[in-house]
């Protein structure tokens, strides 16, 4: 069936002789449920999948098993979209997410790269088999802060934002305010050598705001609370200093999700049951970046806004975060399909 751009009444399924599933249906969300074995997969699922492929939609595939990048491979293959596919793995593919944002709002992407970071933290936390305090606001306040003052920082003396600099320079901040004179600590410190260098490019009131927010917030904090902070924060990023995460999310860039707008699938072939929590965190982190550039695609020229696309997640249980609900409510006017298939569970 080829795709009528435009046309939110486009049948995409006849459901019977009387009922179509249209565009405008699928632009509302689907959600599968049904106990394991029901075939939520193989019965509804793949009905839904081809006819997403054969109408021409580009979109972003997650996967939980291992065998859901073969199950797609056959899909597009049959419907006569590999040339399409772009299968996304732990090896190879790169979408250096600091300078992704920032390439598209320079300065005043660093907001988006402070969000970035609280839902790596957010989903690192969700993903942990062990409990964590991801439900106190103070936590996630004084985390924001802690970001924001020491990316200006970063940013003004690099021009640019790595996640080993930040951790670097958090690690080595001041941990009270007569530290900060200290000539020791400052001929030692990443953070002096940092601040030193974007101290001219500041504006005054920014720079005092730095200056007052590192001597008077930060390192009069309680050194217990503080040190809890500084090590979760600084733990779970640590993820992105080596490994398959590091080359996937701090090198290179190979591809960006706006591909999808054009009819690419992005298949995110790094199973949550097979590469763990680090599947599970860089499968929700692009699916972040994803959503919030469907959001937003609607602000672009008109040929990026045309093409429907979908958001396509089989045992979402895996995937879902509170940003979730935000994009379900508004993804309908960025003609974003959702589909999340889930078992029937508590």
């Amino acid at each position: 069936m080829a795709m009528r751009v435009g046309e939110l009444d486009t049948p995409l399924l006849q459901l019977t002789a009387q009922d179509q599933f249209t565009l405008r249906d699928a632009c509302q969300g689907v959600c599968i449920m049904g106990g394991i074995g029901s075939g939520k997969t193989s019965g509804s699922g793949q009905a839904l999948a081809a006819a997403f492929l054969r109408s021409g939609m580009g979109g972003l595939v997650l996967c939980a098993k291992p065998e859901e990048a073969d199950a797609w491979r056959a899909y597009c293959r049959t419907h006569g979209r590999m040339a399409s596919l772009l299968e996304i793995t732990t090896t190879g593919a790169g979408l250096n997410f600091l300078a992704y944002e920032l390439a598209r709002q320079g300065a005043a992407g660093l907001n988006a790269v402070i969000e970035c970071l609280m839902r790596i933290l957010e989903i690192a936390r969700a993903a942990s088999p062990s409990q964590s305090r991801g439900g106190d606001t103070f936590w996630e306040d004084t985390t924001r802060q802690i970001l924001r003052n020491a990316l200006l920082i970063l940013y003004a003396a690099t021009g640019t934002v790595r996640i080993s600099d930040l951790l670097q320079f958090v690690r080595s901040a001041p941990r009270s305010p007569d530290e900060m004179t200290n000539p020791t600590w400052q001929a030692q410190s990443l953070f002096c050598q940092m601040f030193t260098r974007a101290a001219p490019l500041l504006d005054d009131e920014t720079g005092s705001r730095c200056v007052s927010y590192w001597r008077n917030d930060f390192a009069t904090l309680d050194a217990k609370t503080r040190g809890n902070i500084v090590i979760s924060l600084t733990t779970t990023l640590d993820r992105f200093n080596h490994g398959w995460l590091k080359s996937a999310f701090c090198e290179r860039t190979t591809y960006v999700p706006e591909l999808s707008f054009h009819g690419a699938i992005l298949l995110l072939n790094m199973p949550a049951l097979t590469c763990n929590e680090d599947g599970i965190i860089a499968q929700q982190l692009i699916k972040y970046l994803w959503q919030r550039a469907v959001l937003a695609r609607n602000g672009l020229a008109a040929q990026h806004q045309a093409r429907p696309v979908f958001l396509w997640a089989d045992e979402a249980q895996y995937f879902v975060n509170s940003y979730d609900a935000e994009f379900l409510s508004t993804c309908r006017g960025s003609r974003c399909c959702t589909v999340f298939l889930s078992q029937s569970l508590p």
